[in-house]
């Protein structure tokens, strides 16, 4: 028995005593058995319940799974909005971990500035309670049903929205659409609400890039001078700008949703106007094609416009009409210049005048009706040659190409003929105007002039007077303003040292030829005494020169000595001269200083010559008057001996002895033949017999034998001894020791060679003239200059060597120089020219100095060809304008990077002045991670390779880094050595700008096509895929012939979707999650490999999750150029893409065995490895392509993990 049943029967008596109780013993055992029922039915009961609400925790539990990985954010929140719970989706979002989320309100989440719109979002939901129904009726029967049912669940309202502002992950806001659904209690009231989180950050950036482009389109359209205006499918004017407004007249008037029937209301002048444009726009949306035509649209004032109206239809993507777009063009005037133009193309006919061709200046082969009745009168026809003064002036102006005016007379009529030539066609028109009339009127005019003339006359000549005046004084001031810039042009130009300075000697000027002379700069000398180049010995005269300035004296030009900045002292021509101010008083003084050191050394060299010269004079009429003595002369130092005539010496002085090392006691007695060498024998003899003769003999040089057999050079006199008589009866001879006069000769020959290997080795040409002007020498150089040979030169005047107009000047210089001997220069303030013997001309540069020598005095002129010096400042000048005008950084510098020149350019791109730049390290410039690849440039530079230009990045002064197209080239010295190197830099940030636009646009240009064919075109071939597999089946029930084709229709259809379907993935590769890289790889490997035949695999080790689409993207791309780069140029037949990864970078490879570029081939050429290269940049990562060791290439696109993209990423190659 149940235990229910026990206890109940514990309660009832075993057994009565009474009627009573024994009458309701049946009662008792009914209800208990009512109670065991009632029992047993909610135990069922109990049992169904734990079971559903086991079922209800199993649904709870997986509804709160569901709800913890929906995609969208889930937050629960009390009706003070505190977070009780929220799911994954919204911690991802809010940025923050769950945890530290619960218990908080939710306005710490809200953006400041956005807490009190939340607020308000709170308050609507706690309102909601007061719109709440309950479920049940009042009444009492509702009552006690509610008493007894289950508690129901708790009712819900409908979603609240609102788009807030939140904090988010990153720096910036994350902008989410945020729906409540408040929970409400069996009594009404709000107790939580169920809010969603949708996050439309992206959506309001794209809705804020489509409102940006709507306002630059209408921005455009409003700036177009041309009608535009466009349309709805109803024909409403929807926008119209200025131009179309102005059109119809309706500028001010509220257009939008009008049809132009209702705009004409508004414009009746254009009311048949409007309406025509209303059919026009209506057939165009109802055709749905394009429409062009030129229509005319009236003006109040009476001129029409023609406008070239095209219509463009908009429709929807199902192909309904959604709009028209309106553009109109004003070609009024294109009209009227057409029709212009066919007037003129009439003129020649109906010109009243005659109009006439002549073919190569001479045949008639067109004249109009006016032109051929002046032909009769010539008596010549179409096709022969006409009048003689005619064809005279169109063969001349057909030659020349230029227009010319003649005036003829033919019957008593006086034309004006305009001969116009067309060379490309070889003929000439000839236009006839008559100007009879007009010649008559100007001889009336001319008449009337004459007298108004003379009366103009006589006023005009008191202006003159009154205005001849004020042009000399300023014609006096615009010469002093040219002599003072021509002045300053050539003190700057000038070779010499031109300086000038005040009264006490401080230097106030200083020109380039200072600067090369004296090695001071003028910023290092001006400000300083004149006495930091003045010699401490030259102070003296230095100071003597300024006493005798100041006194007003002339100081004419001094040779002196100045010192260099190293201290060393160069010997200078000195020109001094006073300058005055305005009053006349004295200011200062200007002097040039010439370097006449080169003149100075030939001056010492002529010098030392014509000494030398004088000594030997001198020497050789000392040797003849003791010649003359010698025979009375004991003591002579010559050797004085004699002989009889057989030979025997009888005399020998103590000269012979000290000459010959024989003592007299030795050698008298013994024959001559014994100090005479054996080669000289004949001479001995033939001297003897002709002294024998009678003969007279002149000294002559000759050789004689000392004792010790050593020979020695001697000046012999011979002469008679003849006895009292006159008989000759000996020989006496004077022997001179001429040891030293040979050493003397030998050297002035040696002087004289050098003098001339000086004069023919100097680099100007050299013209020595005696004091009649006539040329004694001249060197190579003058050949060379004056294309003479110097025979033809000798004994020639020197004006033979220059223009006529300087021949006067020069006469008179060299008469100056004859006279008293200075160096003059020639060049000071005037221009020279040589003359050569083709009578060309050549600029010269000339100096004059006189030399003092034994044949009196000679004029050296130094020539020197300025030639390439004019040419070389002309260009010199042409490139400094080329490179301060150029829009490009042009920098120079030494090979130890500092720098020397910074253009305008420069300045401008990298914010440094040319003043902050020069002299300091080019590598400023250059960024940090930089510096490798600048080193590598400048040991390029020093070995002399080619360099290529390529794009790399610069910081400028503000530290902002930029990137630049540079060229680096090496710059040589005329020894060809390197000295430096320029460095061409373009600013790439604009293009890098465009660059990164285009390539945006065209990857979002690309997704949308996709997204079309995906979503357009592939779903309705699906659709028609469907429809033709149900048309097949139902065809093949029916066993109808048709079924064929139907299946072939379908198998098509399902072709063109996976084509559709392939076409939109290739479009847009990636999909937009972290493996979508991985997926778009194998795909494009299993792609190639079945659409041409060739191995292609991909090899990923491990998995690379990107999480960024864009750098997906870029790879992908570089992926398929790559590789269709490996079959279209390569020819390979064996392609392998390989993706990994690295902590710190992420590296695609792709290799292939074709044949691979040739060795220095340029990399940079092709548009696809610069896309590549861009690419990479994009991303910034960096792009290399190299040639594999056994053929084929490799290309490699290293990416790091967390950077942000560069501007320029340098391509890179590696050859074999």
């Amino acid at each position: 028995m149940k235990p229910s049943k026990q206890r109940a029967r514990k309660v009832v008596p075993s057994k009565t005593t009474d009627g009573v109780a024994a009458g309701l013993a049946p009662s008792w055992e009914a209800r208990l058995s009512e109670l065991e029922l009632r029992q047993t039915q909610l135990e069922a009961e109990n049992h169904n319940l734990r079971a559903a609400y086991q079922q209800l925790e199993a649904s709870s539990l997986r509804r709160a799974k569901l709800e913890d990985h929906a995609p969208i954010g889930l937050v629960l929140l009390d009706r003070r909005g505190t977070i009780l719970d929220l799911n994954r989706s919204a911690a991802a979002l809010l940025g923050t971990d769950r945890k530290h989320l619960l218990g908080r309100l939710f306005t710490f989440l809200v953006v400041p500035e956005e807490i009190p719109l939340f607020e308000v979002h709170l308050g609507r939901c706690r309102r909601a309670s007061t719109e709440y129904i309950p479920p049940h009726g009042k009444g009492a029967a509702a009552k006690r049903n509610e008493s007894r049912a289950v508690v129901h669940p708790p009712e819900t309202h409908k979603a609240i929205s609102i788009e807030l502002r939140l904090r988010g992950a990153g720096a910036g806001a994350v902008v989410v659409e945020l729906a409540s659904v408040p929970v409400l209690d069996e009594r009404g009231r709000v107790t939580q609400l169920h809010t969603t989180l949708i996050d439309i950050t992206e959506r309001k950036r794209a809705e804020a890039a489509s409102q940006a482009t709507e306002r630059t389109l209408r921005a455009l359209i409003d700036a177009s001078p041309h009608p535009v205006w466009f349309k709805d499918a109803a024909g409403c004017w929807v926008l119209a700008n200025a131009a179309a407004l102005e059109l119809f007249e309706l500028t001010g008037i509220d257009y939008r949703t009008k049809r132009d029937s209702e705009l004409a209301a508004h414009s009746p002048f254009y009311r048949a106007a409007l309406q025509a444009r209303e059919r026009a726009d209506h057939a165009t949306i109802e055709t749905g094609k394009i429409s062009r035509n030129d229509e005319i649209v009236p003006k109040p004032d009476g001129l029409a416009r023609v406008i070239d109206f095209i219509r463009v239809p908009l429709l929807h993507s199902d192909g309904q009409p959604k709009g028209l777009v309106v553009l109109g063009y004003d070609i009024t005037e294109r009209q009227q210049a057409e029709a212009a133009m066919e007037l003129v193309s009439r003129l020649p006919e109906e010109n009243p005048l005659p109009v006439m061709r002549l073919n190569q200046g001479r045949i008639l082969t067109y004249a109009n009706p006016a032109a051929k009745r002046l032909l009769s009168s010539w008596g010549v026809a179409l096709g022969e040659e006409g009048p003689g003064e005619i064809v005279q002036t169109a063969r001349t102006v057909l030659a020349n190409g230029d227009k010319r005016d003649l005036e003829l007379s033919f019957d008593n009529r006086v034309y004006e003929v305009t001969f116009v030539p067309v060379p490309d066609a070889d003929y000439v028109n000839l236009y006839f105007s008559d100007i009879t009339e007009r010649r008559e009127a100007e001889r009336a005019l001319r008449k009337g002039h004459d007298e108004l003339e003379l009366r103009v006359r006589e006023r005009t000549a008191e202006l003159v007077r009154a205005n001849a005046a004020l042009k000399a004084e300023i014609l006096a001031h615009q010469q002093a303003e040219f002599s003072r810039a021509r002045l300053a042009a050539i003190v700057e130009s000038s070779s010499d040292a031109i300086l000038s300075s005040r009264l006490d000697g401080n230097i106030v000027s200083w020109n380039k030829g200072a600067e090369r002379l004296f090695d001071y700069s003028s910023d290092e000398i001006i400000g300083h005494s004149l006495s930091l180049i003045t010699p401490p010995d030259r102070q003296v005269e230095f100071q003597q020169v300024y006493e005798r300035v100041r006194r007003g004296e002339l100081v004419q030009t001094f040779d002196t000595v100045r010192l260099r900045k190293d201290g060393r002292p160069i010997p200078v021509s000195v020109t001094a001269s006073l300058i005055t101010d305005a009053g006349g008083r004295v200011t200062g003084i200007s002097a040039i200083i010439r370097d006449i050191s080169t003149r100075k050394r030939i001056e010492e060299l002529v010098r030392a010559n014509a000494a030398l010269k004088a000594e030997i004079l001198a020497h050789q009429q000392a040797e003849f008057s003791r010649a003359r003595l010698a025979a009375i002369v004991e003591s002579s130092s010559d050797a004085i001996l004699s002989s009889r005539l057989d030979g025997n010496i009888v005399s020998w002085n103590k000269g012979a002895e000290r000459l010959f090392d024989y003592s007299s006691d030795e050698i008298i007695g013994h024959s001559l033949s014994l100090i005479t060498p054996p080669d000289r024998q004949v001479e001995f003899q033939q001297v003897y017999e002709r002294v024998r003769r009678g003969e007279l003999v002149q000294t002559f040089d000759t050789v004689r034998l000392r004792k010790d057999g050593r020979p020695i050079p001697v000046s012999v006199t011979a002469s008679l001894i003849t006895d009292a008589g006159g008989r000759v009866t000996g020989i006496s001879a004077i022997i001179r020791d001429i040891s030293t006069r040979k050493r003397i000769e030998e050297a002035l020959r040696a002087n004289e060679a050098k003098f001339r290997s000086f004069v023919e080795s100097s680099p100007d040409a050299i013209v020595i003239v005696d004091q009649r002007g006539q040329i004694r020498l001249v060197n190579s150089q003058a050949d060379r200059l004056f294309g003479y040979r110097r025979e033809e030169l000798y004994g020639e005047p020197l004006e033979l060597l220059l223009p006529q107009r300087y021949r006067r000047r020069i006469a008179s210089e060299l008469e100056k120089l004859s006279s008293a001997p200075q160096v003059q220069p020639m060049r000071a303030g005037l221009e020279l020219f040589g003359r050569r013997k083709t009578g060309g001309e050549v600029p010269v540069e000339i100096n004059f100095s006189s030399l003092q020598t034994e044949a009196g005095v000679l004029v050296c002129s130094t020539i020197r060809d300025t030639t390439s010096r004019q040419q070389v400042e002309l260009a010199r000048a042409r490139l400094a304008a080329i490179v301060e005008s150029s829009c490009d950084a042009i920098i120079s510098a030494r090979l130890d990077q500092v720098v020397v020149s910074w253009n305008q350019a420069a300045e401008r791109m990298y914010g440094y002045t040319a003043d902050e730049m020069i002299g300091r390290l080019l590598s400023v410039v250059v960024p940090p991670e930089r510096m490798d690849e600048f080193e590598r440039m400048l040991e390029h530079i020093q070995r002399e390779e080619s360099l290529q230009p390529f794009e790399t990045v610069r910081v400028r002064k503000d530290g902002q880094r930029i990137a630049v197209s540079v060229t680096d080239s090496p710059l040589k010295d005329l020894a060809g050595r390197i000295m430096g190197f320029s460095d061409v830099g373009r600013d790439l940030g604009e293009r890098k700008r465009l660059e990164g636009e285009i390539l945006q646009a065209s990857e979002r240009e690309q997704r949308r096509i996709a997204e079309d064919l995906h979503d357009g075109l592939g779903q309705q071939l699906a659709g028609i895929s469907c429809l033709s597999d149900t048309l097949k089946q139902n065809l093949a029930e029916r066993a109808s012939p048709d079924a064929a084709t139907a299946a072939r229709i379908s198998k098509l259809l399902d072709s063109a979707v996976a084509q559709t379907r392939t076409l939109a993935r290739g479009l847009y590769p990636v999909a937009p999650e972290p493996s979508g890289l991985i997926t778009c790889l194998k795909e494009l490997a299993e792609n190639i490999s079945d659409l041409f035949k060739v191995t292609c695999l991909f090899d990923c080790p491990e998995p690379v999750l990107i999480e960024d689409n864009a750098v997906a993207t870029h790879l992908c791309r570089i992926a398929q150029e790559a590789v269709t780069n490996a079959l279209k140029h390569g020819r390979a037949q064996r392609v392998e893409i390989g993706l990994s990864s690295t902590p710190e970078q992420i590296i695609l490879t792709v290799r292939d065995n074709g044949v691979g570029f040739r060795k220095n081939e340029s990399l940079q050429r092709g548009l696809g490895l610069r896309i590549m290269n861009y690419r990479a940049g994009m991303i910034g990562g960096t792009f290399a392509i190299q040639k594999k060791t056994g053929g084929g290439t490799e290309v490699i696109c290293t990416v790091p993990k967390t950077s942000a993209p560069r501007s320029a990423v340098r391509l890179e190659s590696v050859n074999e």
